[in-house]
């Protein structure tokens, strides 16, 4: 049936024409960017080799942390004025569509990081009292004390394999355990004067940990910190994981209604099919799609690249390498929605995509922004 849109199911082996070319021999990294909380209310992708980074949404004021449940889910706090005091919250963080949602009442809570059928959280307590370890069920939203660490300001917390760590203000690493909350100190020869902000596992099973200058790494034999990059600029970041994302970059060319948007939906993972939303389209338009493996150049010419001449639209720009494309037909409907499936392909980590409209008769058309695809 169909509807003020039209679902197109893409075939990645079918995006062949009219620009082709072969897979690079590198393909991008999936482990090299994390989906980073800032204290303001926005989230941010940051590089983890370099400290740069780019701002991905605007979410809610109160981000203290981040981390991923079981089912792969993000979640963070929020913190909204309650009459002379605050309320807290714990919100649902989608970063591929890019929002977020308040989910249930919770704590004051400074940490939060992957537990058995939810979330461990470690609750603020005030000064002089010590902080508390909370299990989280994600899915009821109920909060189950497991007991006090015994030390005060706990700043953030991460699960490696099956062991709980925790960040201390002034001990640095430290182990809690699970069911009861009390903190140990492995490493109480180790002295720390950093104060991190947040942790998180990294793919290779390693610790890393951020303040708002940059980011560490954490030695799980020795307690000690290694700056493995400056945060550049800084920003307050409060917690981050290794996850999927939709980003979108450039911009799409002007036309009556206004640019072509493109955003996605879904799990951005190889084997899976991810949703690509775009609107604005020009009214019985040819359509196109394309999927490249950079943003930065295509067959030696750098990106963004002016196509204001096989558009037909002044200010039209290539912004993803058009690797592989598809045309998907003519619709009177101004929206598409695409299902792309991602392919199982060893190494796969991201692709940029673009869609692009010929109008009809051929002359006029328009080009969205790009859209890069972070794949988990």
């Amino acid at each position: 049936m169909r509807t003020a849109s039209t679902l197109v199911r893409l075939s990645f082996a079918a995006l062949a024409t009219p620009w082709v070319a072969p897979l690079p021999a590198q393909l991008p990294n999936s482990g090299q960017h994390l989906v980073a909380a800032n204290w303001d209310g926005r989230l941010h992708v940051v590089d983890a080799q370099d400290g740069s980074h780019e701002l991905l949404a605007s979410a809610g004021m109160g981000q203290n942390c981040l981390a991923r449940d079981p089912a792969e889910r993000l979640w963070s706090t929020a913190r909204l004025p309650n009459g002379t005091a605050f309320s807290f919250h714990l919100a649902l963080i989608d970063p591929v569509a890019r929002s977020s949602a308040l989910m249930f009442p919770s704590l004051d809570l400074r940490g939060l990081a992957r537990a058995p059928g939810g979330l461990y959280g470690i609750e603020t307590q005030p000064s002089g009292l010590t902080s508390r370890l909370w299990h989280i069920d994600t899915q009821t939203g109920q909060h189950t004390l497991r007991g006090p660490v015994g030390l005060t300001a706990i700043q953030s917390l991460a699960v490696v394999g099956n062991t709980l760590y925790g960040w201390h203000w002034v001990q640095g690493l430290v182990v809690l355990d699970p069911n009861t909350g009390a903190a140990a100190d492995p490493f109480p020869a180790t002295a720390n004067n950093v104060l991190l902000q947040w942790l998180c596992e990294t793919p290779g099973g390693g610790l890393l940990g951020g303040t708002s200058t940059g980011l560490y790494d954490v030695d799980l034999g020795t307690g000690g910190l290694t700056l493995r990059t400056a945060l550049v600029p800084p920003l307050d970041l409060r917690g981050a994981e290794f996850a999927a994302f939709a980003l979108p970059f450039g911009r799409g060319c002007e036309i009556t209604s206004g640019p072509i948007t493109l955003g996605a939906l879904g799990v951005l993972q190889a084997g899976r099919t991810v949703t690509l939303l775009s609107s604005n389209h020009l009214p019985n338009s040819l359509r196109a799609l394309a999927v490249g493996f950079s943003r930065e150049q295509f067959r030696g010419q750098s990106l963004p690249a002016p196509i204001d001449a096989l558009i037909g639209t002044p200010g039209c720009s290539l912004h993803v390498s058009p690797d592989l494309t598809q045309f998907y037909g003519a619709s009177g409907f101004p929206t598409s929605v695409m299902a792309l499936p991602l392919p199982l392909i060893a190494g796969l980590g991201e692709v940029y995509v673009q869609v692009f409209d010929f109008g009809q008769p051929f002359g006029r058309g328009a080009a969205s922004n790009g859209l890069w695809l972070h794949l988990r």
